[in-house]
């Protein structure tokens, strides 16, 4: 087995069809240790406190130390701050080079703890995720889009490992906020890893961007904003597999308006820690509300996943 240096790629470790990359290429700045905290009649689980604010850490650590284990040193991401994040805390340990296409229009607060890393450099364009396609067509670079790359999905297998781990069985319910859908498959491909039942899984996401909450929820009214700006993938090639991850897991999906994300994180403002929750998460306790106000949740384990930090 290749050595691991820390409790991510422990974790990984467990799964038995994973070929981790050498310990060389092991990429770690402290991704995956979150705390899960137990709230009234849930438990959430801090990804905000993975280092960059967000779950994409768990995603982008593996999908880059993957790819340099096979030559590649050259990437291009699109993103709208979180994912962005990510690559370019991975790229700055490593001798490489990222180009991050983000939107004129994205929330400036989350460029500034990663733009100026080293070899990280920012291209602003009115279609990021198209003018990322063209840049890793014209000149080779590693296309990191979760929506597209299989890898991006393996790193999420962490997340079955750590609730596992931490609440000893596997939870009733797994309530996250879904953009691409990587950090829901890769759970969900976790729990399989391991050989264990899956949770059943509540994706959240937002009345303005809807693609998978569409299929399951028809009790909202579209809109043109959302304080969520993280959920921001309106076509989404893994569309298909998340309705039939989500359905077999015997689940289901809701959008949430502003009003109900605002309402939310009002009804918790004196939780521990609930200051550090940015929209996204916010989101997420909203579709709980939504979900779980005529359902019985009693004696059952429901995890609400957080990820994503208050900015300015």
């Amino acid at each position: 087995m290749t050595d691991v240096t820390s409790l991510y790629w422990q974790q990984l470790a467990e799964f038995d069809d994973l070929q981790l990359p050498d310990k060389q290429f092991q990429l770690d700045w402290g991704q995956g240790r979150t705390q899960l905290q137990p709230w009234p009649k849930t438990f959430v689980l801090h990804e905000e406190q993975n280092p960059t604010g967000s779950i994409k850490d768990r995603g982008l650590a593996w999908q880059v130390s993957h790819a340099l284990s096979q030559g590649r040193d050259q990437f291009v991401i699109s993103s709208s701050g979180n994912a962005a994040a990510s690559a370019a805390k991975a790229v700055s340990q490593a001798d490489a080079r990222l180009v991050v296409f983000v939107s004129p229009n994205v929330n400036q607060a989350k460029l500034a703890g990663w733009q100026k890393l080293a070899g990280v450099e920012v291209k602003f364009h009115p279609r990021p995720r198209s003018a990322a396609w063209r840049w890793a067509q014209q000149t080779g670079a590693y296309n990191l889009q979760a929506s597209r790359d299989d890898q991006a999905l393996v790193g999420y297998r962490t997340l079955a490992v750590h609730l596992y781990q931490q609440l000893q069985r596997v939870p009733d319910w797994v309530v996250m906020p879904v953009s691409s859908g990587a950090g829901l498959l890769g759970m969900m491909q976790g729990w399989q890893g391991l050989k264990l039942a899956s949770p059943r899984v509540l994706a959240v996401q937002t009345a303005k961007i809807h693609p998978l909450a569409a299929k399951f929820d028809h009790e909202f009214e579209p809109v043109s904003h959302s304080l969520a700006d993280g959920i921001v993938l309106r076509s989404n090639p893994r569309l298909e597999q998340l309705v039939e991850v989500v359905a077999s897991s015997g689940g289901s999906a809701v959008a949430v308006s502003d009003q109900q994300i605002r309402a939310a994180r009002q009804a918790r403002k004196h939780f521990r820690q609930a200051d550090q929750l940015g929209w996204e998460s916010w989101a997420a306790w909203a579709g709980y509300d939504k979900f779980f106000a005529q359902t019985s949740v009693e004696q059952q384990t429901i995890v609400v996943i957080s990820t994503g930090r208050m900015y300015g």
